[in-house]
């Protein structure tokens, strides 16, 4: 029991004596209507050491000594005041004797068990109290750091009753669980969920780790925090100030992970159910920095939790915080910079599928059917075909616009040249490629047949011979190329193909241009020695003013021709129809051209409603009169010029009309703005135009 080499010769009279920690003890001795108590510390030759009789040092009775013993009162944990200095306030301790030898303090003092002075606690024998106890090896500045504890004492007439149990050793085992729970869940599942909806949002098992994850955390967090404060009925008198401000925060990271989980079921809600954006965008981004929020706090609170406790374990922790860093700075340049990730494919199909690897024999149309007939979610990309359907719920501006581009090239959204009607065009960065490369389950390949040379389609250095306008508003930059050669091939299922084209190195904003054989606006020579991309430069168009501002001779990257085009693998009798709205004639005007040409067979009967803003937008007018003039069975055409007035202007009944139920409805193209393109759509429907016939390029 003895704590110390050296014990006072009175200690032998003790009724009881008990180790307050490993460095102080704490002895007393019932005299009739007194008590003499014994300090023992060690605390080397100028510390000092204290005793309160309560939890903590708020509004306690507090006795302290160094050389001498002192009375006093604690209101906060400050220095105690003696009661000396108090109004009614009285130095209760008498008969003090006290000693320092090898370190150790020894102090022994007297005082009655109900002194009658406010300031004083009742004590009584065999009674059950609160104590706490600090010490510390100077005296110059009072502050015991982190040499203090508290408990509960019994204080016993006999040594076999008299106890103290030391709360810290009480709640050691909670503390221990509760940093190895909230350190599982903040650095551990926290992190796993939050790499996963950000990194993997193209793979669908994502949004079950996310969710399962975070709402393990958010379990594990309140149930931690609760228990605790359960625990510990006290909280707010036995803790430190470092352990205040280490349970504030947590109290704080409690209510702001519930907010956490309610933004993030609140999304989920509107994915699937909102027809808008808005929303979801407001509460994605609240919920994306809340989340960033949460974990860098929940981190830190962490950091600090430890090293009030477990400081040995302190470089550890920091290893593995650098460890989380690094794996967030590798995950994002992944992001960034390096889009072409052959090896997250999902690769559902294996390679002699018919969707695997498709030649020039007509696969998109066949594709495009399967699509609709087999329902599935396909969509164009680049030179891929896309499998989306575990991405549909994933896609951040909700489930309803994926929905809505089933069947069509989406490279014009991700690329921000084109939107649904009603939005504005979106910027994707890196990582949506990175997300739409990933979920490619055929390579669909270029249209080799226009183009001739001896190395990939994947990056081709053109450069700009001759700028020339067709119009006002539009320009045709004509290209030629030392490794290609252009030439028209037969069919029709190269027609309404685009090339990609990418600004620079730098600035990677990318614009699909339509691939246009025909020589506008010369359109009756056959010069097929150069490619023409005809840009109309919009105000806000990086790439379009970037090239129609570039000086003849210099040099730009093109990517293709590739995408589903017109999709006329064949064409059979029937009704065709086109809506173009501006520059989106372009992917018809090879088509008008074969009809000019005679090239058409028998029974094809293509009908084009073209709008343009007004007469300075307007080209390749004179290749559709004289295409409805040559050939009237074949073609047949109406121009609305919005600045002139209304009378042209696509009704359903005029649609209705050119559907001629004579003939067998083939295919509806539509090509325009996204206004443009959503008029045409709704009246589409209204007018039952079937789904599966509607191509929107």
């Amino acid at each position: 029991m003895a704590l110390f080499g050296l014990i006072l010769t009175l200690a032998l009279a003790q009724d009881a004596i008990v180790d307050l920690d490993d460095k102080m003890q704490l002895g007393w001795t019932f005299d009739g209507n007194e008590i003499v108590m014994y300090f023992t510390c060690k605390i080397g030759e100028n510390g000092y050491c204290g005793i309160g009789f309560g939890l903590d040092m708020y509004n306690t009775d507090m006795i302290w000594a160094t050389d001498t013993v002192r009375d006093g009162w604690s209101e906060e944990r400050v220095m105690p005041i003696l009661d000396i200095y108090y109004t009614d306030g009285v130095n209760d301790i008498t008969d003090v004797a006290s000693s320092s030898e090898n370190g150790v303090l020894s102090v022994n003092f007297r005082r009655l068990l109900d002194t009658g002075d406010k300031y004083d606690f009742v004590l009584e024998k065999n009674m059950e109290l609160d104590l706490c106890f600090a010490y510390y090896y100077t005296t110059e500045f009072i502050y015991h750091e982190q040499n203090y504890g508290s408990g509960s004492l019994v204080l016993a007439t006999e040594q076999k009753n008299a106890k103290f149990d030391y709360y810290s050793k009480y709640y050691k085992e909670g503390y221990e669980k509760h940093a190895i729970i909230m350190s599982l869940s903040w650095i551990l599942l926290s992190n796993i969920g939050i790499i996963a909806a950000r990194y993997f949002k193209w793979w669908q098992p994502w949004v079950y780790i996310h969710i399962i994850l975070m709402t393990l955390v958010l379990f594990l967090t309140l149930f931690s925090v609760s228990k605790i404060i359960v625990t510990n009925e006290n909280i707010l008198f036995t803790y430190t100030s470092s352990q205040r401000y280490h349970s504030r925060i947590s109290l704080t990271i409690a209510a702001l992970i519930i907010t956490q989980c309610i933004l993030g079921v609140i999304t989920r809600l509107f994915i699937h159910f909102n027809s808008s954006a808005k929303p979801i965008i407001i509460i994605r981004k609240a919920h994306h920095i809340l989340g960033w929020i949460l974990l860098i706090i929940s981190l830190s609170n962490a950091y600090i939790g430890w090293r009030m406790y477990e400081d040995e374990n302190l470089r550890a922790l920091t290893v593995f915080y650098v460890i989380i860093a690094i794996i967030y700075f590798l995950l994002e340049l992944w992001s960034k910079i390096y889009s072409k990730i052959d090896e997250f494919k999902l690769k559902r199909f294996v390679s002699s599928n018919e969707y695997r690897i498709l030649g020039p024999a007509g696969g998109y149309s066949k594709i495009f059917k399967s699509i609709h007939r087999d329902k599935r979610k396909f969509v164009f990309y680049d030179n891929y075909l896309l499998d989306i359907g575990d991405f549909i719920t994933s896609h951040p501006g909700g489930a309803f616009i994926i929905k809505q581009v089933i069947g069509e090239d989406v490279g014009k959204y991700l690329n921000g040249s084109s939107s649904l009607p009603g939005y504005g065009p979106n910027y994707h960065d890196m990582l949506a490629f990175s997300f739409a490369k990933s979920m490619a389950i055929a390579e669909l390949g270029y249209e080799n047949n226009v183009l001739t040379g001896s190395i990939g389609q994947e990056r081709m250095e053109w450069e700009i011979v001759d700028k020339l306008k067709v119009c006002e508003s539009t320009f045709c930059i004509v290209l030629s190329s030392e490794e290609w050669n252009l030439c028209k091939p037969g069919g029709f299922d190269w027609m309404g193909k685009h090339f990609l084209l990418t600004m620079s190195e730098v600035n990677q904003a990318r614009r699909y241009y339509s691939m246009v054989l025909t020589n506008l606006p010369n359109w009756q020579e056959h010069n097929m020695r150069n490619i023409r991309l005809y840009i109309k430069p919009y105000a806000n168009g990086k790439v379009s003013r970037y090239v129609t501002n570039l000086e003849v001779g210099s040099k730009i990257i093109l990517k293709g021709p590739m995408g589903p085009g017109l999709m006329l693998d064949c064409i059979k009798p029937g009704n065709y129809l086109a809506f173009a709205g501006g520059t989106g004639i372009l992917p018809f005007v090879d088509l008008v051209n074969a009809v000019f040409l005679n090239e058409v067979p028998e029974g094809f009967m293509m009908s084009l409603y073209v709008s343009f803003s007004n007469e300075d937008d307007a080209f390749a007018l004179d290749l559709l009169e004289a295409a409805a003039e040559k050939a009237p069975q074949n073609f047949k055409f109406v121009v609305n010029i919005s600045s002139k007035g209304t009378e042209n202007v696509m009704t359903v009944d005029k649609i209705r009309l050119l559907m001629d139920g004579q003939r067998k409805l083939r295919k509806v193209w539509i090509c325009g703005s996204s206004g443009f393109s959503g008029f045409i759509r709704n009246m589409l429907k209204t007018a039952e135009v079937p789904v599966k016939k509607v191509i929107n390029l």
